[in-house]
């Protein structure tokens, strides 16, 4: 079985960003999709009752 290597991983996450530093967790791509995620639930929800 291949071993997985995760996106925590330092080296991984360097060739990843490249040399672009990370300001603030809103830098991170899965926040910015999840920031999305969250206003399509909002907007289909917002009807609800």
């Amino acid at each position: 079985m291949e071993k997985l290597e995760g996106v925590g991983c330092r080296d991984n996450l360097t060739k990843l960003m490249g040399d672009s530093k990370i300001q603030s967790y809103r830098d991170l791509k899965v926040w910015q999709e999840a920031v999305n995620l969250a206003e399509i639930c909002y907007r289909f929800t917002k009807n609800f009752q």
